[in-house]
């Protein structure tokens, strides 16, 4: 069985983590991630970081950041 998840950014999918075994591969929607895209991370969250860590937004300040989240709580899609 393996888990794909929405990786969001104030309500904007930027892409996709679709779980591997026990690792997470990032696939870009939106062309300005596709950077990170077949990068493999531990979990969900890590993808977040990277993602909002290239994201125009890292440089305002933490409040002005509100918003900007990561579906990481259920899976979008699970197949066995």
């Amino acid at each position: 069985m393996f888990f794909v998840h929405l990786i969001e950014i104030d309500a904007t999918v930027v892409g996709i983590v679709a779980q591997e075994g026990k690792a997470y591969r990032f696939y870009a929607v939106k062309s300005f991630f596709r950077q990170l895209e077949d990068r493999v991370f531990d979990n969900p969250e890590s993808a977040r970081i990277a993602v909002l860590a290239l994201s125009p937004l890292r440089h305002k300040p933490r409040r002005e950041l509100q918003g900007c989240e990561t579906i990481v709580g259920q899976p979008l899609l699970s197949v066995m």
